[in-house]
């Protein structure tokens, strides 16, 4: 009993002295995550480039209602989810791509498939759909929600340092890391 009680103070007291170096959250990313927070839905049309592996935009269609998510991938300008080199011409296009997150599950279909791939969601398992209230956040592209953007660094990560700024009106927040 006696080591029970000493393995769990040095375990809290391991806990506090970690977090002793943790800077208090800016005042700015707490306000951006209350207000990212409150979008409960949405209808967002949006299109990705990715210069390194084409030049051609993707587009996609995102609709939000509070935690359920779809996102229909409508391939590039002709309807193309991906071509073997650029200066090949598509072979066809195929139809919209779609999932839903509800429910902690993702529903995948493409549209030349008679099938629905069907699988579970856990808290720290992201379903592969960009969250785009979490937009801008992260130095990434993030898969998760606000509040995991903003301040999750994983269980073995050291306080973050934040340096906060306003530059020509618009408030500017760096964190540093172990990771950088």
């Amino acid at each position: 009993m006696r080591n029970a009680r000493l393995i769990c103070f040095c375990v809290a007291s391991l806990v506090v002295a970690s977090r002793a170096g943790a800077q208090p959250r800016p005042r700015a990313l707490v306000k951006l995550a209350h207000e990212r927070g409150v979008l409960t839905t949405a209808h967002i049309e949006w299109s990705w480039w990715k210069p390194e592996r084409s030049s051609h935009f993707y587009f996609y269609t995102s609709r939000i209602a509070e935690d359920d998510v779809t996102l229909d991938q409508r391939g590039d300008e002709e309807g193309v989810f991906g071509r073997r080199s650029e200066d090949q011409a598509p072979a066809r296009s195929i139809p919209v791509h779609r999932t839903l997150r509800a429910a902690g599950r993702v529903w995948q279909h493409s549209g030349v498939s008679l099938t629905v791939g069907v699988y579970p969601v856990s808290e720290r398992t992201p379903s592969a759909l960009p969250e785009l209230r979490s937009l801008g956040m992260s130095y990434m592209f993030s898969l998760h929600d606000v509040n995991d953007t903003l301040w999750f660094d994983g269980p073995q990560a050291s306080p973050r340092k934040y340096r906060a700024t306003v530059e020509n009106g618009l408030h500017v927040v760096r964190a540093g890391t172990q990771h950088g």
